[in-house]
């Protein structure tokens, strides 16, 4: 794995390490209540969390203007290799996620009928929004925070954020209606988030990453009908 790359202080900086690690405190928590709030009933709560996430994203914003474009992952180094692994690890994580689904499920995911592709772009979108936000911006910056194990923490609490995240993104909500959260989906995107996360700090790109995601929501999500609880 390659080292994090921090270029805005020194090892022996305590008071820079906390100021990171609050940030994406703070950043994680607004981003957290937006969540929780915008599918509420009331008005008044709906119109707090959307004052919660525009405080989250300015925040965010501000954050990544001050990131080098290396730090977020936004290179083209060895891009050939980051196409080729990220394509090749989406498969298997579909492949192996196919296996849960038949166990679980009894039904070959691969062989349920095909619906709406307009759920591709959609998918491309949310993909390369939660890569930037969670690998791009989240992991090299908690990353910046440790002195000690940095690489492993900033992976181990980068991924308990995303998992949380899932339980309560506005895409599942909108696509799987409110009652999507269970003990094996934290699991399985905790397990996502780690592998995606390792993949990050070996390329240090988002180009393996984001495509690695993609793939496997695609083939995934390409077999529903969009939002199919709404829609019969």
């Amino acid at each position: 794995m390659t080292e994090p790359i921090i270029t805005s202080m020194g090892d022996s900086d305590t008071f820079a390490r906390t100021l990171l690690a609050l940030e994406v405190l703070v950043v994680a928590t607004f981003f957290g209540i937006f969540q929780a709030l915008m599918f509420q009933e009331s008005l008044y709560l709906m119109l707090i969390g959307i004052g919660f996430g525009i405080a989250c994203f300015i925040l965010f914003g501000r954050a990544i203007t001050q990131m080098s474009l290396k730090e977020l992952g936004l290179v083209k180094t060895a891009l050939k290799n980051n196409v080729f692994f990220g394509i090749l690890i989406g498969i298997i994580l579909h492949l192996a996620f196919s296996a849960y689904y038949f166990i679980a499920y009894e039904k070959v995911l691969f062989l349920l009928p095909y619906h709406n592709f307009v759920i591709i772009p959609i998918a491309l979108l949310v993909v390369f929004s939660e890569e930037l936000f969670f690998r791009g911006y989240m992991l090299p910056r908690l990353e910046g925070a440790f002195k000690s194990y940095a690489t492993v923490l900033a992976v181990l609490i980068n991924s308990i954020l995303f998992m949380f995240y899932h339980q309560n993104s506005i895409f599942n909500l909108i696509l799987f209606g409110p009652y999507y959260s269970t003990i094996e989906t934290m699991l399985i995107n905790f397990a996502g988030s780690v592998i995606l996360s390792i993949i990050f700090v070996k390329f240090r790109s988002l180009i393996s990453p984001t495509l690695a995601h993609a793939v496997f929501d695609i083939l995934f999500y390409i077999h529903f009908t969009f939002p199919y609880w709404l829609i019969p």
